[in-house]
């Protein structure tokens, strides 16, 4: 008599790779199940994977920007810091960035000073989040 024992299928979830094209979901279970990997991006539906992190090129500077941003954020009102979050932009980017600010935009702009920002940067914060403006507002899910 033979006994046949059926394989079994491997559920495995595949590692993260640097260059891998896939969907938010997939991206995300893939780097959950990879709790050793400590930075890993979706861009466009491309993976990015960090190499490690040195002091003088990256740790020292990222301290400055996050007190400089700290500083910001005391001195602006509605504004939020956060260091290497996780933000999902839309189905196929969910990049980390070293920092971030977000909250109330429209109290920064009344912060911004004559002189502060170019005339460029004024003109598209004020397209960006008047009230009538007809392009699309990034909205940021963290």
């Amino acid at each position: 008599m033979v006994t046949f024992s059926p394989r079994r299928q491997s559920l495995a979830i595949p590692p993260l790779e640097n260059g891998d094209r896939l969907s938010r979901p997939e991206f995300e279970q893939r780097y959950a199940a990879m709790p050793d990997v400590k930075k890993a991006e979706l861009i466009e539906g491309t993976v990015y994977m960090a190499s490690p992190l040195r002091f003088e090129p990256h740790a020292e500077p990222h301290a400055d920007i996050i007190g400089w941003l700290w500083t910001y954020k005391v001195a602006t009102p509605g504004i939020r810091l956060g260091d290497n979050p996780t933000v999902r932009l839309d189905r196929d980017s969910e990049p980390q960035p070293d920092a971030m600010i977000t909250g109330n935009l429209q109290q920064v702009i009344v912060v911004l000073q004559p002189g502060l920002a170019s005339q460029a940067h004024q003109d598209f914060l004020a397209n960006m989040y008047s009230p009538d403006a007809s392009g699309a507002q990034a909205s940021l899910q963290s």
